[in-house]
């Protein structure tokens, strides 16, 4: 209902169709006609060829941070739609939640091509240092493997500040300051 609010004030238009989930909306713009589709990712999943069958003008993506594993289900199914879309616009209050390893899905739905590198290895040997957390049987380092740091991040954030925007609460929302307050609870038994 949200989406369906701002495009009519904003965006002039008037047919909105909505389906799905309202919390995680998944917004495309047919080309040249004021028909709008909105759905969330799971029907977009489980759409098939339905959502391909169109040449959108544009797809907006809610919550891009759903997009982060670059090899989901979900983040294969917005890429392949947003490699075939001119322009594609996504929104986040937490884009790389866990670090700068979630940029790669999110960048390969936003702007398909614009990283150096094409699969999830390649970018994890770019600008992920991993280490070993498991033991092979002769005692020598093994997989899993955790993220310990990143490397070429000027590189990295030269690519992400070319497709995106960022806004803080401060700027877009005028809010009075934060107040504190301390309470005392008191807590009964095993509490």
């Amino acid at each position: 209902r949200g989406w369906q609010e701002q495009l009519k004030i904003h965006g002039g238009i008037e047919s909105v169709l909505a389906a799905g989930d309202p919390r995680h909306r998944l917004l495309a713009i047919k080309a040249r006609t004021p028909l709008v589709r909105i759905t969330n990712y799971e029907a977009l999943i489980h759409s098939g060829d339905l959502f391909h069958e169109i040449q959108w003008a544009a797809l907006g993506l809610a919550e891009v941070h759903r997009v982060k594993n670059f090899t989901a289900k979900t983040s294969r199914a917005v890429q392949r739609l947003a490699a075939a879309t001119p322009r594609v616009w996504a929104l986040s209050g937490t884009p790389f939640p866990n670090g700068l390893e979630d940029a790669h899905g999110v960048l390969a739905a936003l702007k398909p091509g614009l990283l150096p590198v094409s699969t999830k290895t390649a970018f994890e040997a770019r600008y992920c240092v991993k280490r070993a957390i498991g033991q092979g049987p002769d005692g020598s380092p093994a997989p899993p493997y955790k993220v310990v740091g990143y490397r070429n991040v000027h590189e990295l954030h030269g690519l992400i500040a070319q497709v995106t925007s960022r806004v803080t609460k401060v700027q877009a929302l005028d809010l009075p300051p934060k107040l504190y307050s301390a309470r005392e609870c008191r807590l009964a038994g095993e509490q």
